[in-house]
């Protein structure tokens, strides 16, 4: 039996035997804390074992949450989650990107972040037309703002979904080179304020610095350093047009250790400076 084949049975075996019993909803109307996960893409994580301590906002405020068995957290685009890893927990986790869908199943001790195993199945597709349309009916009734009961079980299902996509061959293949690159850009759009190095991406995927300069240069066409850039100066925008932020703050959540290299960084790539570009783009 595959790794891949494991992890899958393992988070099969427990929706199988369990029912999510409650959904918490992340935001984002106030400012993410430093180290938060702001990614664009939607996130769900639904707690195996144990207690998932994670702050979210809730009512416009920041709160520390722990998650029980059987909970989960349902993270739309652009709203932050920052799990504390605290407390010893097994966690499956959903990422639904534009052209791949992750599944990962992340277990910690709760003694630091270094004990955190993080074990994962990337999907080289995004999700099928009738799972994006119960992920959509999940966003239709939270936007709503309405009470509504059948969150935990439609979670369930576009988790049910995910795995058989496991199952389901599709007529294109993908080319090897072509699913890493975009399982490594998946990556660094979801840990991008943390420090990151060529060195640090290349061991996390096991292939050599080389390597990765390689496939950034044949499958993105542009340089690994200028991808990261772009993609810290692209959640920077999202920051400055929405959230009352001071530069050393943005700066400091988009992965830049010093706010006046973050300035010239943005304004060489956006024509703008970030003061200029937030009082165009600013709003609430």
């Amino acid at each position: 039996m595959s790794d891949t084949e494991k992890i899958a049975g393992q988070i099969r075996n427990w929706l199988e035997k369990n029912q999510i019993t409650r959904v918490f909803f992340a935001n984002s109307t106030i400012k993410p804390p430093v180290l938060s996960y702001l990614v664009n893409f939607p996130l769900i994580s639904i707690v195996l074992e144990g207690c998932y301590e994670i702050e979210i906002e809730q009512a416009g405020k920041p709160v520390i949450l722990d998650i029980k068995k059987g909970q989960a957290v349902f993270a739309p685009s652009n709203c932050w989650v920052k799990p504390t890893w605290k407390k010893p927990v097994k966690v499956a986790m959903f990422l639904f990107g534009k052209k791949l869908t992750g599944i990962s199943l992340i277990s910690s001790d709760g003694t630091s972040e270094s004990s955190i195993i993080a074990e994962k199945i990337p999907i080289n597709r995004p999700i099928s037309a009738s799972s994006s349309k119960i992920l959509q009916s999940i966003l239709e009734f939270h936007n709503s703002s309405q009470e509504f009961s059948a969150y935990s079980h439609l979670v369930q299902a576009l988790a049910f979904c995910c795995l058989d996509m496991l199952n389901t061959k599709t007529e294109t293949t993908v080319r090897k080179a072509n699913f890493l690159f975009d399982e490594i850009c998946s990556y660094m759009q979801h840990n991008f304020q943390y420090e990151i190095t060529r060195e640090s991406i290349a061991a996390e995927f096991k292939i050599t610095p080389n390597h990765l300069s390689r496939l950034f240069r044949n499958e993105g066409l542009m340089r690994f350093c200028d991808y990261l850039t772009y993609v810290r100066i692209d959640r920077a925008k999202f920051m400055l047009s929405r959230y009352d932020m001071t530069l050393f703050e943005i700066a400091n959540r988009c992965g830049f250790s010093d706010a006046a290299y973050f300035c010239r960084i943005f304004k060489k790539i956006v024509k703008k400076t970030p003061t200029q570009y937030k009082q165009l783009n600013y709003h609430i």
